[in-house]
């Protein structure tokens, strides 16, 4: 329940409760009295248990019938076109039972809403990087990863930023390439994405012979981000950052770089 919809029916519940606490044999002997004072039910009033009446009314008398001039019935009469009925005025006990059922209502919306926030925490999409790897598509350096949906429900996925670039260890807030998709990603589903970047093999030669000679290096990274929704139409985010480490001897691999402005899952 949205936060606008509570007070409206807060104030609904408390009518209701009310109208649910009201007396109805009252209510019945006031109707019974419509036809003016002759009734012998109206002349019944007098003999009201005055004691009783005193700890939730009070004495306002506008226009009594004779037959009830000489009693001592400290109830409210009130003359409107024949009809005279009693009025209760409100109690300190009334009172607490209003802010008692407000009370209710509150802690039932509170549990309501923490059980829909843990519901869809546990029931949401959520996609994962895998696995990276890369090619020469020509003579250009082309990395690959696999992303997959280890959440519960199904995500679509709807754009992958990206850049792959030489790097000296410097800034890496880079513009990203933009790639828009419509992809429908059900649970334990993966798909592979390749990128392409302006780094020849040529240029890779170079940063390991730089490497064999004991030489400053530029490093490959590749950073990104995976934009995604659930059913309910929330966007999240996947991010990525992975740095590609070349030997002299050992195959070149892709290492995950611990920095949570780049990688992370939300």
């Amino acid at each position: 329940m949205r936060k606008k919809y509570l007070i409206p029916f807060i104030m609904l519940f408390s009518l209701l409760c009310g109208a649910a606490n009201s007396d109805p044999d009252e209510n019945r002997q006031a109707n019974k009295c419509q036809n003016y004072t002759n009734a012998p039910e109206c002349n019944e009033l007098q003999e009201v248990d005055n004691s009783a009446l005193k700890k939730s009314s009070t004495i306002s008398v506008h226009s009594v019938p004779k037959n009830l001039q000489n009693g001592n019935y400290n109830g409210k009469y009130e003359k409107s076109e024949g009809l005279f009925h009693i009025e209760r005025e409100v109690s300190i006990g009334d009172i607490l039972m209003v802010f008692v059922n407000i009370l209710l209502v509150y802690i039932t919306w509170l549990l309501v809403k923490i059980t829909r926030v843990q519901y869809f925490a546990a029931n949401r999409p959520e996609i994962k990087i895998e696995l990276f790897n890369h090619k020469y598509v020509g003579d250009n350096f082309s990395p690959t990863f696999w992303y997959v949906n280890i959440g519960a429900t199904e995500a679509k996925v709807t754009n992958i930023d990206y850049n792959v670039f030489l790097s000296d260890g410097g800034d890496l807030d880079k513009n990203l390439i933009k790639k828009s998709f419509d992809i429908s990603l059900a649970p334990g589903d993966r798909k592979s994405f390749q990128m392409v970047s302006n780094i020849s093999a040529r240029d890779l030669g170079i940063e390991v012979l730089k490497m064999a000679r004991g030489q400053k290096t530029q490093t490959i990274l590749c950073i990104g981000k995976i934009r995604y929704s659930d059913k309910r139409n929330i966007f999240r985010e996947t991010g990525f950052c992975r740095e590609y480490r070349e030997s002299t001897t050992e195959p070149g691999q892709w290492v995950k770089v611990d920095n949570s402005d780049y990688e992370y899952s939300y």
